[in-house]
């Protein structure tokens, strides 16, 4: 009868054996491995998709095989799919086609004629455009001033007895001379008045007005007639009671815009 109980007994053989037994079991597993590997790896599918590779890139440990492929079984290379249609091209990824370039459409010769300036063959140069200056005249040819026109300021008036402003310019005549428009213009109004005597208002266009005064006659000048600068419209004949004191003349206002303004600022140059 053996010594000891049987777990002592197993503790002591495996303390003897057990090396042995570990390694035997370590050479049957790689047996069995590279018995499955080397009998079935033939007949697995390819779940992965293989990509060509150059022949310099493949392992020097891979002879004539790839990734544990035989030489003899055909290989499948995937390529990379595209959203278009097959068209028969080559479409590996350095033959990708290049993106479209956008070109504007170009203008057509008619459109680009129409646009620019047309450019006149011959340059023709207008000749400048002859302003006509308004003809001006005194009231009575050869006059000579014997009252000027005094704006806001007073002067003494030998008629009235006081002092006033002066409205006009008294252009002194011999009675029956002959009384012109200073200015072309429109008859407005010929009118006889207790204090001014025989009178002639014209309009001369622009705002501008002359009122003559003092006629002895008018010389048949009708409202709405026209006249031309110098030409008669009646004949002195010192009609006026507010200067009766002074020698025969012809009283002459000027208005623009409704305002007095010294006549001689118009007629100054004729």
């Amino acid at each position: 009868m053996q010594n000891g109980t049987f777990r002592q007994r197993l503790v002591a053989f495996l303390e003897d054996k057990g090396f042995y037994i570990i390694l035997g079991l370590c050479v049957l597993a790689i047996g069995v491995s590279g018995y499955v590997l080397f009998f079935t790896g033939t007949e697995q599918k390819v779940s992965a998709p293989i990509l060509a590779q150059r022949d310099d890139d493949v392992p020097e440990s891979v002879s004539g095989s790839i990734a544990g492929i035989p030489e003899d079984r055909p290989q499948t290379v995937l390529q990379p799919e595209y959203d278009h249609e097959e068209t028969g091209e080559d479409r590996t990824p350095s033959k990708r086609p290049a993106a479209p370039v956008y070109e504007p459409a170009k203008e057509s010769a008619a459109q680009e004629a129409a646009e620019k300036p047309a450019v006149p063959s011959t340059v023709q140069v207008s000749a400048p455009a002859v302003v006509k200056q308004p003809v001006f005249a005194l009231p009575v040819r050869e006059s000579e001033i014997i009252r000027p026109y005094s704006g806001g300021e007073l002067i003494a008036d030998e008629t009235m007895g006081d002092w006033r402003t002066h409205n006009g310019v008294d252009f002194q005549c011999d009675e029956g001379d002959e009384v012109l428009a200073v200015l072309a213009g429109s008859v407005e109004r010929v009118f006889t008045d207790v204090m001014q005597g025989n009178c002639v208002l014209i309009d001369h266009g622009a705002g501008l007005k002359s009122l003559t005064c003092g006629l002895a006659a008018t010389d048949g000048i009708k409202e709405g007639a026209s006249v031309s600068a110098g030409q008669t419209i009646g004949r002195a004949g010192n009609t006026m009671a507010t200067e009766s004191a002074l020698p025969c003349h012809v009283h002459l206002e000027m208005t623009e815009n409704g305002l007095l303004i010294d006549p001689m600022t118009i007629l100054k140059n004729n």
